[in-house]
């Protein structure tokens, strides 16, 4: 076997190990347009909105390493301190934003938007928290 042979293969049981490590968790990564569908079906027509941000320090590396769908990339005024990047996901039905804000004096400026429920709240955070944690 060669060396490139050896460092694909390689390359691919790092990413299955990741995977399986990566499906225990109880967060589902969709895409953008999944998320606004879902929110579109069944937020709105219940009154129900993502109203609360909560911090969550992690690295921008260590998101980019844990969540296979790629984030939405912005430079957008509106995203203070922007530019952003940003990933979609859910627990179960509930739906939430991740948004990691570019700044040079906060490398781990990361923030959730939840819907306001206290228990969706510290279920977001101790899966976050759990996601943070896991490694092949």
């Amino acid at each position: 076997m060669d060396t490139l042979d050896y460092w694909k293969k390689k390359e691919k049981e790092v990413e299955r190990k990741w995977n399986q490590v990566l499906s225990s968790s109880p967060i589902e990564w969709i895409t953008r347009e999944a998320f606004w569908k879902l929110f579109e079906e069944e937020y709105e027509p219940n009154n129900r909105y993502l109203t609360m941000d909560i911090e969550f320090p992690i690295m921008l590396e260590e998101l980019r390493q844990r969540i296979k769908v790629p984030p939405l990339f912005t430079l957008l005024d509106e995203d203070f301190p922007g530019p952003v990047e940003r990933w979609y996901g859910k627990i179960e039905t509930d739906l939430f934003i991740l948004t990691h804000y570019y700044h040079r004096d906060y490398p781990e400026m990361t923030m959730v938007r939840i819907e306001d429920k206290k228990d969706f709240e510290e279920l977001v955070l101790k899966s976050l928290n759990d996601f943070k944690l896991l490694n092949p």
